[in-house]
Formats: C-alpha cells, structure tokens, sequence
C-alpha cells in the first residue's frame, strides 16, 4: 500500500469494531430504556400470558405470520430489561456486521456503518428502533441474512460439520421470522 492510501484509509485497528459494537449498544439501549411501550407492544403487555405456550399460540394466529417476531415482541413488551439489552445487542451487530459483509477493513467505514444506521429517517428510526413490534420485524431478520452472508462469505473456511449446523440454524431461524401467512 502506497503512503497516500495509508494516509487516506488510515491503519486498521482491530479494536475499532469491538469500539463501534458497544458504543451503538450503549446508545441503541439507552434510547430503548427511554421509550414508551407503544401501540400493539402495548397490547401485548396488556394481555396477561402466563405461560411460553400462551404467547406461541397467541403469536400463531396474530395475524401477519411472523412466528419469531411475535414472540419476540411479546416477551420484551413484558420485560423491559430485555427489551433494552436485546434492542441494543442486535443493533450494535446490525452497525458491525454491515462492513464485515461488505469486507471493508477501513475503520471509518465502521463510522460510516454507525451513523447510517443512527441517523436514517424520523419515520423509519421511529417505526424500526423505538417500536419493539417494528423493531422485530425488521432489526432481527437482517441481522440473520448479514450472517447468512457471513456465512456464505467465509463457507470454505469454516468445519464442515460446524458449517451445516451455522447454515442449518440459521436457515431455521429466517424461516421463522418471515411473514408465513
């Protein structure tokens, strides 16, 4: 790499992903602890499930037949602290996964990442960050096909029998939180 590259890309650290990782989840959970249950999450919290089996049939015949996203976003509109920490792991590996995937090892596209995700439209941060139901519908599912494609990515690298199991959980798991009606 000539010097004018080094200059411009700067030298990759290895710490700056595991920096940007927990800096969005800081932020990411801090903004879920200070919203308000809202709409259907509000509903859900209201409907007064004991029991795993209560939510799995309710989120069958919800209506719009994300299996998963239903009964994710009933089990965090009933537990803040969930709520908050799952709200923020996921979209700290949504910033993080972006430039993996993308095989960019420039630490400002890691920034690049960050605020593309933070600053996206009033609507769309609103509907997707702030909404537990919006958030599981969407959030989840594309941080599982950017780990699919990670998966794609480094395919021969990885053990076979580990192989099967990553691409067979994982294939499993987006069946699950796509729309199945």
């Amino acid at each position: 790499m000539d010097e004018k590259k080094k200059i411009l890309c700067g030298r990759f650290d290895k710490k700056i992903p595991l920096l940007v990782f927990f800096v969005s989840f800081a932020l990411f959970a801090f903004i879920a602890y200070c919203c308000p249950l809202m709409s259907d999450d509000l509903e859900f919290a209201g409907y007064g499930f004991n029991s795993l089996k209560e939510i799995v049939d309710f989120s069958l015949y919800y209506g719009n037949g994300r299996l998963l996203g239903n009964i994710g976003a009933v089990l965090m509109s009933l537990n803040k602290l969930s709520s908050v920490l799952l709200r923020g792991f996921f979209v700290a590996l949504l910033v993080v996964l972006i430039p993996v995937v993308a095989e960019v090892k420039n630490r400002y596209f890691y920034i690049v990442s960050f605020l593309l995700v933070f600053f996206c439209g009033i609507s769309m941060f609103a509907q997707v960050y702030t909404w537990i139901s919006g958030f599981q519908n969407y959030v989840p599912p594309i941080v599982f096909a950017l780990f699919v494609c990670c998966i794609a990515q480094r395919y021969e690298r990885i053990e076979k029998p580990k192989r099967f199991f990553l691409v067979f959980a994982a294939a499993v798991v987006s069946f699950f939180y796509a729309a199945l009606c």
